[in-house]
């Protein structure tokens, strides 16, 4: 759906006389800011499932230590399993 400045910018654009490029040039910027703004949003999300797992390891790292027993999921295990097995199950430390 157009607003009303990108209506006002392409019927400037269509009236403009031969060679004068303003108005679509505007127009031209309004639209690359748009594409530029969802391509990060779209990057944010994406990258979000990358920075997760690591940002949880370096956080429980500093709570649990190598070698502890900890329960997941109700079985207990040494800790040394990857940083995602963290985040995807519910972990205790025990003892």
């Amino acid at each position: 759906m157009a607003s009303e400045e990108e209506d006002r910018l392409f019927e400037q654009a269509r009236k403009a006389p031969e060679g004068d490029l303003r108005a679509f040039e505007s127009l031209a910027q309004q639209h690359k800011r748009r594409i530029v703004t969802g391509r990060g949003i779209a990057f944010g999300f994406g990258i979000r499932n990358v920075v997760r797992p690591i940002t949880a390891g370096f956080y429980l790292r500093k709570h649990l230590q190598v070698g502890r027993q900890i329960e997941i999921s109700g079985e207990n295990q040494e800790i040394s399993v990857a940083n995602a097995a963290f985040l995807e199950q519910i972990a205790k430390q025990s003892g």
